[in-house]
C-alpha cells in the first residue's frame, strides 16, 4: 500500500509522479505529512483526487479532512454518513467510522517545501484547492498544474486575494477549465456582467504573482479578456511562454501590449483567437525577437505577417499556420529567406500548413530542400520530411 511505502521512505522522496493512477485523498495526505524534502508531485488525471488532498490552515496547524477509506470493506453507511466531512465543517460522528480515515492536524513547519504540483485532468479539483495549496506551500510553491479541473477564473481572483506577500510562483496553467462562474449577483460583479474580470481583480492578481513567466489560460475561456493580458503583461514583464488559444475575444491590443511589454516571449499559442490580426501579430513579432515557437493557427492573417517572421523571429523553430487561408507561396518563402536572405531557414525544425489552401505542394518540396533534414513539414493530412 502506497500510504505504508510513502510512511517507510517518505524521508528519502524528492519527485513523486502519480499521474493517471487511482489514488486517494488519503494517499497524498500521508505522503505530504511523510515526506519533508518533497519538492515534486505530479497527481494528472488522478480522477479520486480532491482539495481534501490538501490541509486547511488553522493557526499555526494544518488540518487534514475526514477521507474515505477505499480499502475497507464493510456495510455502507446511511445516506447522511455516505461522504466524508469537510474540514471547513463541524465534525461529527460519521469521523469515527471505520470506513473513513479520521481528520489530523500537524504543524505548519512538518509540511514539505513543494515547488511543483500537477493537477492537470483532475476533475475533482474545483476552487476550493487554490487557497489550500496557497497557505501549505505559500513560501515554495513556483508552478501550479491545473488545466483540464473544474476550476473557474475565480482561481485567479482566488491568488489574488490571497497573497500576504508576493507569491514565488512562475507557472500557471488553467487551460480549457470551466468557463462559466456562476449565475448570481457575486458572480456578476466579479466579472462586469460576464464581460470580463474587474480591474481591481486583474492588479490583485498580478501583485500577489509578479515573477510569472509561464502562464497558460487557453481553451475558449470567455473570460479571457484584452484587459487581462495587458493587465499582465504591464506586470509580469518577464513572461517566457503564454497560451490563450481559442479565446475569441482577444484581439490586436492585448499582442501590441505584448509585443511592448515582454519581449523575452519564447512560447506564444495564439491559435484559434480569430479576434487577432496582422497588425497586432506583427507587432508582437517586431517587440518580442526572441519567439521559438509560435501558434497562429486560423487567425485571419496575410502574407505581411509571414514577412514580419521572416524578418524578425530569427530563432523561430516551430511555426504552426493551419487554417490561415489568405497565405500565400510567397509568405511561406519570406519566412524561410527573411529580408536577409537568411530567415528561419537555419532554425525552424517543424512547420505546420494544414489546410492552408492558397499554399502548393511546390512549396513544401521547396521548404524541405532548405530546411535541415530533419525539419517536419506538415501540409493537409501528410507529413513530409
Amino acid at each position: 500500500m502506497l500510504e505504508t511505502l510513502f510512511k517507510t521512505i517518505g524521508g528519502r522522496l524528492e519527485y513523486v509522479g502519480l499521474g493517471t493512477t487511482e489514488v486517494s485523498d488519503y494517499v497524498v495526505q500521508q505522503l505530504l505529512v511523510s515526506a519533508p524534502n518533497l519538492v515534486f508531485l505530479d497527481l494528472s488525471f488522478c480522477r479520486y483526487i480532491t482539495a481534501d488532498a490538501f490541509p486547511v490552515a488553522e493557526s499555526s496547524r494544518f488540518i487534514f479532512s475526514s477521507t474515505k477509506n477505499p480499502e475497507l470493506e464493510m456495510e455502507p453507511l446511511d445516506e447522511s454518513n455516505s461522504t466524508a466531512s469537510s474540514s471547513d465543517q463541524s465534525q461529527d460522528s460519521s469521523d469515527t467510522q471505520v470506513n473513513f480515515h479520521p481528520r489530523f492536524s500537524v504543524d505548519s513547519g512538518l509540511l514539505p517545501k513543494l515547488k511543483v504540483l500537477l493537477l492537470d485532468g483532475c476533475s475533482g479539483i474545483r476552487n476550493t484547492v487554490v487557497r489550500r495549496v496557497l497557505a501549505a506551500f505559500e513560501d515554495s510553491i513556483c508552478t501550479l498544474g491545473m488545466s483540464r479541473t473544474c476550476l473557474t477564473m475565480q482561481a485567479i481572483q482566488l491568488i489574488g486575494t490571497f497573497h500576504k506577500r508576493p507569491l514565488k510562483l512562475t507557472g500557471l496553467t488553467m487551460n480549457e477549465i470551466l468557463t462559466r462562474i456562476g449565475d448570481d449577483e457575486a458572480a456578476r460583479a466579479l466579472t462586469n456582467n460576464w464581460l470580463g474580470l474587474t480591474a481591481g481583480i486583474i492588479k490583485s492578481f498580478t501583485m500577489a504573482a509578479p515573477q510569472l513567466v509561464h502562464l497558460a489560460l487557453g481553451g475558449g475561456n470567455n473570460l479571457v479578456t484584452d484587459s487581462l493580458i495587458i493587465g499582465i503583461s504591464q506586470t509580469c514583464r518577464n513572461l517566457l511562454s503564454i497560451d490563450v488559444h481559442d479565446s475569441l475575444r482577444l484581439g490586436d491590443r492585448c499582442l501590441i501590449a505584448l509585443g511592448e511589454n515582454c519581449v523575452e516571449l519564447k512560447h506564444v499559442n495564439i491559435g484559434g483567437c480569430i479576434g487577432c490580426s496582422d497588425e497586432g501579430v506583427i507587432a508582437m513579432v517586431h517587440g518580442c525577437q526572441e519567439i521559438e515557437e509560435l501558434d497562429i493557427s486560423t487567425l485571419n492573417i496575410t502574407d505581411h505577417t509571414l514577412t514580419a517572421i521572416g524578418a524578425s523571429l530569427l530563432h523561430l523553430q516551430r511555426l504552426f499556420v493551419d487554417y490561415c487561408r489568405r497565405i500565400t507561396d510567397d509568405g511561406i518563402r519570406n519566412v524561410l529567406v527573411g529580408s536577409n536572405g537568411l530567415g528561419c531557414m537555419f532554425t525552424l525544425k517543424q512547420l505546420s500548413l494544414v489546410q492552408c489552401r492558397n499554399i502548393n505542394e511546390s512549396v513544401v518540396e521547396w521548404c524541405k530542400a532548405r530546411l535541415s533534414p530533419d525539419a517536419l513539414v506538415i501540409c493537409d493530412s501528410s507529413a513530409h520530411r
